[in-house]
């Protein structure tokens, strides 16, 4: 059953307004409980108290899987105030995660939240599975599988359904990583100043903790499901639910990030993965920077998009600039885009501006761009501008599999995603990645 903070059934109570940090606004143990002021060694000084996550290498673990496994602690701490810590010997035996070999043709966690939990990394045996080491460290950390929502599969106190279920495609022994858990966190209450996040939180296709799409269920609507089921980064969602879930309060003037980057806002609902935080990559020829988000975007300045089909303009798109090439700097002999800004300017659009954005329709909308610490704004060369605003472009906007068409620029949203099928089943309690 639910365990909601005052008691009361998750039909009636919005799991929702349940509080987070000293309390549980998500499923099983609750937040690890271990904390302190001081940055750890090698973690940057950034939050007011950092999330101690205590583990051990148990068994014979090779080098191989230690190494991943590590990049993936790394993964977490770099992004919110948690700090998985590799021990030698456990200093609470009773409130520590015990990493190992237990079953080589699985990879799993056992235990939600704070207490004793098992890990095990069977086929997460390289870097290559580097992504599947992070899910499960999302699991430790008191984070169920994205599609488990109460949202997910029926509406919820008006948000969703996101999931169309194929419950039979599903094996009986997997059913319980799909099925409802009315405890997994779905947004939570207000709780004080430089709470990171208050209310119900969007549903969250990209999530490092979902499931991938097409045999066991499609996505509402279509166009997220080729974007379901990655395990390439953590989401601005995924990042966002840890830093709401532990209370991880910024040091004033602190960047989320130690590089140099950027915070977008304010994307429409079908291009919401655009929002978050961004990271420089470097520069063009035009000397402007270029960024890259968590989820494979990239934005930057295009002098001639195409060879002559759009004004000179910011844009932002699924391939990465060349560094030097003067025009169409992503050689595709077109314009294939998300979102542009016409701009006469090469210095990035700091601000609130009114970008053009395919959202299901070509449409004008707020964006808001705010740097962190380190960020380049300026352009450090002159660039060739093209200021023809009249060219007929033709437009082809694919949402995995419905095709639009328009007159004014073209548009594709694809994203490739890697998963992997253990050949094991879940047991009572076994959270499979």
């Amino acid at each position: 059953g639910a365990a909601l903070a005052s008691g009361g059934s998750p039909l009636l109570q919005p799991a929702f307004e349940r509080p987070c940090w000293p309390g549980n606004c998500g499923p099983g143990r609750g937040p690890w409980q271990r904390r302190q002021a001081n940055a750890p060694p090698g973690v940057a000084d950034n939050w007011e108290e950092y999330v101690i996550l205590p583990y051990i290498f148990w068994g014979f673990v090779d080098d191989t899987r230690k190494e991943a496994f590590r990049e993936a602690a790394k993964m977490w701490h770099q992004n919110t105030c948690i700090v998985p810590i590799e021990e030698s010997i456990p200093t609470d035996m009773h409130h520590h995660i015990w990493v190992g070999v237990y079953q080589e043709n699985s990879c799993w966690l056992s235990g939600l939240g704070y207490g004793r939990s098992w890990i095990n990394l069977g086929w997460c045996n390289d870097m290559s599975r580097l992504g599947n080491m992070v899910h499960e460290i999302g699991h430790a950390l008191g984070m169920k599988h994205e599609q488990q929502r109460s949202d997910a599969q029926a509406t919820y106190h008006g948000h969703g359904p996101h999931l169309r279920m194929k419950w039979a495609n599903i094996d009986p022994d997997w059913r319980s990583q799909f099925l409802p858990d009315h405890t997994s966190y779905i947004g939570s209450a207000y709780d004080g100043p430089g709470d990171p996040h208050s209310g119900h939180a969007e549903y969250d296709f990209v999530s490092i903790m979902h499931y991938p799409a097409g045999t066991h269920f499609d996505t509402i609507p279509s166009y997220w499901e080729p974007k379901t089921g990655q395990r390439s980064q953590l989401s601005v969602g995924d990042i966002t639910q840890a830093l709401d879930q532990y209370q991880c309060v910024r040091k004033e003037g602190r960047a989320l990030a130690a590089e140099p980057g950027l915070f977008v806002g304010g994307a429409c609902s079908l291009q919401s993965e655009l929002n978050g935080y961004w990271s420089q990559q470097g520069t063009t020829r035009s000397g402007a920077p270029y960024f890259k988000s968590l989820q494979g975007k990239y934005m930057f300045y295009e002098p001639d998009c195409g060879g002559g089909a759009l004004a000179a303009s910011w844009i932002i798109n699924s391939n990465a600039p060349s560094t030097t090439a003067e025009s169409d700097l992503d050689g595709d002999g077109t314009c294939v885009i998300y979102a542009f800004l016409k701009s006469s300017t090469a210095d990035l659009p700091v601000g609130t501006k009114r970008w053009y954005m395919w959202c299901n329709a070509w449409v004008y909308v707020d964006l808001t761009l705010s740097l962190t610490a380190g960020a380049s704004t300026t352009a450090t060369a002159t660039s060739t501008m093209k200021t023809t605003t009249t060219a007929r472009i033709t437009t082809t906007t694919k949402a995995s599999t419905t095709t639009a068409t328009t007159t004014t620029v073209t548009t594709t949203a694809t994203t490739t995603t890697t998963t992997k099928t253990t050949t094991t089943m879940a047991t009572t309690t076994t959270t499979m990645t």
